[in-house]
This record gives structure tokens, sequence and C-alpha cells, in this order.
């Protein structure tokens, strides 16, 4: 349906609303009692009958006002009265068949009688007059005229004509609450595209791969439920803003409207008369808040300088700048809150008072193991023990800091796990950090072996330098070095050292240097006796790969030495 149409559409359905609202001259509010009453015989009612709003029950048909009611009859209240009078007036004002409306006035002994053909409407008592100081033929009298002549006005509104007015007017307006109803759905439904769209062309901008997507996809989540629960907010007004039109369509539904028009009001009223009342506090909440906010944008915008390195203070590493970024801004917000808390509405009531309470209870009663956790990732920061993308080994946990929280370290090892220590204890472990002096001096990494005294210790010396040189990632200056660290009975322990930068590849280094140390002592016919071997040379072949063996090497055989008996000669 093009747009024009449904504009037209609405406009027409409004025009119909209110003209068939006009030619039924129907009256919406309840009208209070007349100030100057009806005459009886040329003599008005004394004020207390002319005015008894100060005390007594009304009796309100259709949202209108008649009269109150100010005294017992027998067990029955003057609310209870007033109750039942109204609901007499209104069963015999609401039927629109009813033809006889004329109120008679029968005296009696006991009281006076108002009548309607043969339906009691009420009965004044000589309690009743004299509580208004008047007699009880004068009150009766008082109460038929009020009631003759509203009774015809009521009687009139909830004629046939005005109840199919009244349905006629409902129809429409049930039409253009679902045309309203339609609008909303449909626009919802071009906002949802519109975000998955916008979301769909974020990702193929960035081109981030699937962690952004991922990322991205809680955001777009809790903007579609936002969205939803919106549309649904939107129904909800609607059916309650439309509610009480309808029912002012009815005489007999008229009341409700009042009520629910008066429900919704004095809300609104207390709420306007609230806001007015808290204007100079507000006033000040935003000055306050207005000050803490460029405060808190100066203080982040310094740090994130010292973060990036372009400002430097003496004795603060740019490590400690996000840290102390969110620590500073923390305590100013709380301190924000301090200094606004006594000027928000509210805030002497008992529910705020059980709040701070409670906050306190759950902090008292909250895992000290967590407050510790709390305490050792802040002091982690600012020891400087490690950093993040540091190599690092904890509580024999190896692997590269990937993310430093207030609770737990993250830590990423070289077999791709993902491991998360508890910074109570990090900080109470030794840390052993391979990342701070490897960018400078380098990390030396270091093997043993050991070797067989039968083979020169310079040699093996030269072998494990060349082995070292030949590693990708040695550096050759400082050069490699070898220490000779123990003499045992068998071997010789040879512990060659290499210098480093790629601190975050020393698995690799160290797996690649001990194969070419292999290579090297094999190549020069050296073999490696580690830890201890004992070797029968005769007739036994090297422990060398048959493929880096000599050419012409052979096997020994074995030796036997012969001596001849004493009384035989030798061979």
């Amino acid at each position: 349906m093009p747009k024009s149409w449904i504009a037209i559409l609405f406009g027409v359905c409004l025009t119909v609303i209110f003209g068939l609202s006009a030619c039924g001259s129907v009256e919406l509010t309840p009208t209070a009692p007349p100030t100057v009453p009806l005459s009886i015989s040329g003599t008005p009612m004394p004020s207390a009958a002319s005015t008894p709003t100060a005390q007594g029950a009304p009796v309100i048909v259709n949202g209108k006002t008649l009269f109150y009611i100010r005294s017992r009859e027998g067990s029955q209240t003057p609310v209870e009265r007033a109750s039942i009078i109204s609901k007499r007036i209104a069963a015999i004002a609401n039927n629109p068949f009813r033809t006889n409306l004329q109120v008679q006035v029968i005296d009696s002994d006991v009281g006076t009688d108002l009548v309607i053909g043969n339906d009691l409407i009420l009965t004044v008592s000589d309690f009743d007059a004299s509580v208004y100081g008047v007699k009880r033929a004068e009150l009766a009298q008082y109460a038929a005229n009020i009631l003759q002549q509203e009774l015809a006005t009521l009687h009139q509104q909830a004629s046939v004509e005005n109840q199919i007015r009244g349905w006629i007017q409902t129809l429409i307006l049930l039409a253009i609450l679902i045309l309203l109803l339609w609008l909303v759905n449909r626009l919802y439904h071009q906002l949802e595209r519109r975000v998955n769209d916008s979301f769909t062309q974020r990702f193929e901008r960035q081109n981030a791969g699937e962690t952004l997507r991922y990322a991205s996809q809680p955001l777009r989540l809790v903007v579609l439920f936002l969205l939803r629960v919106t549309r649904y907010l939107v129904w909800l007004i609607l059916l309650i803003g439309l509610l009480p039109i309808v029912l002012s369509f009815f005489p007999a539904t008229r009341g409700l409207y009042d009520q629910i028009i008066e429900l919704i009001r004095e809300p609104l009223i207390a709420v306007w008369e609230g806001f007015v009342e808290f204007l100079p506090n507000l006033f000040f909440i935003v000055v306050i808040t207005v000050v803490a906010w460029f405060v808190i944008r100066a203080e982040r915008a310094f740090f994130d300088q010292i973060e990036k390195g372009n400002l430097q203070l003496g004795g603060f590493e740019a490590d400690w700048a996000p840290l102390t970024k969110n620590l500073l801004m923390v305590l100013l917000v709380a301190l924000t809150l301090v200094i606004i808390f006594p000027y928000l509405p509210f805030s002497d009531a008992p529910a705020f008072q059980g709040l701070s309470i409670f906050i306190g209870l759950l902090i008292t009663l909250s895992s000290s193991s967590a407050i510790a956790n709390l305490i050792a990732g802040v002091l982690l920061t600012y020891n400087g023990a490690f950093r993040v993308g540091d190599l690092v080994e904890v509580g024999g946990t190896l692997g590269t800091v990937v993310e430093k929280r207030l609770f737990t370290t993250s830590v990423h090892t070289f077999k791709n796990e993902q491991v998360s220590i508890p910074n109570s204890a990090v900080i109470s472990a030794s840390i052993r950090n391979y990342s701070t002096l490897a960018k400078e001096n380098g990390l030396i990494l270091h093997t043993q072996i050991t070797i067989g005294y039968d083979a020169p210790w310079r040699q093996v010396h030269e072998l494990l330098i060349a082995a070292a040189q030949a590693t990708t990632d040695i550096l050759a200056d400082p050069p490699p070095y070898v220490l000779q660290r123990a003499l045992n009975d068998w071997s010789v322990a040879y512990e060659i050292n290499a210098f480093t930068r790629q601190a975050d590849k020393m698995p690799r280094i160290l797996s690649e240097l001990m194969s070419n140390i292999q290579d090297k002592f094999n190549a020069a016919g050296v073999e490696i006796m580690s830890p201890s071997f004992f070797a029968l040379r005769d007739g036994n072949t090297v422990t060398i790969p048959p493929d880096q063996r000599a050419s012409a090497y052979q096997a020994p055989s074995f030796r036997v030495d012969i001596q001849a008996a004493p009384d035989q000669p030798a061979p």
C-alpha cells in the first residue's frame, strides 16, 4: 500500500471519529452537583443540601455525579447505599428501550420513596432530612428533581443511535489500531534488515576474518533485542492509549474511562511536580557530572599519550598507563556518585539505604581468594615482572603472556594451550622471564652432552661451537662458548651456550641446535656417550650412523692374546 494512501486513510478515519463524537455531543467529564439547588415551591434548598461535598458518598452514573448520600440506612453505610442507588439508576438510564422515565415521589410513614415505574430507586428517611436540616418531603422532592433532569440526559446518551455511533467509532478505531500495528511491524522489519546489512557490510569492509565476525555477533544480537523490545513497548502503548477512548464511546463504560484517565493523570502529575521540585538539584548534578566528564576525558587523554610513548614520566613505565587510567576513572566516578548521591530523588528512601548495605555485605562476604587475586593483579602491573608478549615460566608453565587481567594471567604455551593462572599464584611464585634481556643482550640457550675421555676436549669445543653457529637465529656476536661442567667417571660433561634474540622460538632453536650437534659429531667420528656408555670394542661397530662413517671403516676384530705354557715353546 503506498504511503500517501495510508496517510489519506488514516486522516479519513480520524475525521469520521471526531465527526461522530461531535454529532453525539457526548459529555466525557463528570460534573459536580449544582452550586444552587433546584427550587421546591419557589424556595431554594438550604446550603447543606446544595454543597454536600464535604461529607458523604457520591451517587455516580456513567461517570457523572448526581448527588451525595451522607447517612446510614440500617446496616448499610453511605458508600454501600450510594453504590446500590448508582446501579439502579444506571440500569434504567442505559436501557435504550425503556420508555417510562417519570420519577414518582411516594410518601409513607416510614419514609419517602423515589420510584420509576415499578423500580424503587431510593428511600429518603427522616434521618436523611435531619442531616441536611430540612423536612423529609423537601429533601425527597429535591432529589427527585435532580434525578428527573439527569435521567433524561443519561437516557438520551444511551439511545440506540448513540450505541450505533459508539460501535462505528470503535470499529474505525480498531481499524486505525490494526493499521498502526502493521506500520510499526513493518518499520521493525525494515530496521532489522538494515541492522543485519550494516553488520554484514562492516565485516566486508574491515575483512578481519572470523574473529571479528564472532566478536561482533553479540553486539548485533543486543541491537536486535532492543529493537524487538521497542516494538512490543509501542504495541503496549497503543493498546493502553486506545482502550480509554473506546470506553468513552459508551455511556455504560464511561465511568471506567474516567477512572483510567484519573489513574494515568495522577502519576503524571506527581512525576511532573517531583520533576519541578527536582530541577535545582538536577542543575547541580548536571554541573558536577559535566565537570567529572571533562576531568575523566583529560585523564584518559594524558595516559593514552604515555601508553603510546609520546609522553614520558620519570620512573613511570608505559605499561602502567592502561591500568592506572582505569583505576583513576573508577575513583573519579565513585567520587562523583558520592557527591551527587544526596541530591538524587529518593536518596533518603529505605530502598537506597538497603542497597548500600547489601553491597557492603557482598564485599564483606566475598571470597578472600578473589580479593587476593585482585590485589595481586594490581601489584603485578606495577612490579614489572613481565609484560604482555613476554616469554615467561611461572610455576612450571612456559609460554607467552597474552593477557593480564585483574584476577588471572593468561599464558599461551608452545603446545597451543591457553593457561589461566590466578594472580595470587603468580605473585607468590618465582617468575622466569626470557624476553626482558633477550632484546638487548640476547638470551643464552644452553644444552649439555657427555663425551668419553678418548675424545680430545679441544675438538669437542670446536664441534659444539660449529653446531651452534650452524643453527638459525643464533647470534654470531656475542659468539657461542663451551663450558666443561663435570668430569664424570665414564665421560666429560660439556655445555654449549649460544645467544639469540628470538626468545619466542626457543624450543625450535634448541631442537635445531641438538640436531646440528649430532651431525657435527658424527661427521667428525666422535661418539656421543650420553649419559654413560660401556663398550666392548673388540669386534663391535662404532655407534656412528653408517652413512656418516669413513669410507674405509671396518669393524675391529677380536683380539686374542695366546700365552704358551712354561714347558712349551711359544707359537
